[in-house]
């Protein structure tokens, strides 16, 4: 969880975003390392779980809309 909690963070700093959306961090994960997150084995809900996981600990919001907002 650490490992993916990590690159959604890095992506929006790269993009040099506030949020996004989960559908876009997906798209945008897949093409940053098609190796880790093109496959079977990382689907959504592995993503809906870390994000869950991490809003427990207040280090990221979800919305309604599904923006992800780290505070």
């Amino acid at each position: 969880m650490s490992a993916i909690i990590s690159d959604v963070r890095t992506l929006m700093i790269q993009a040099n975003v506030q949020n996004l959306n989960i559908n876009e961090i997906m798209s945008r994960l897949v093409k940053s390392n098609p190796a880790k997150y093109n496959n079977k084995q990382f689907r959504k809900d592995n993503l809906l779980e870390t994000l869950h996981h991490y809003k427990k600990l207040s280090v990221v919001y979800v919305d309604n809309e599904e923006n992800v907002i780290f505070l």
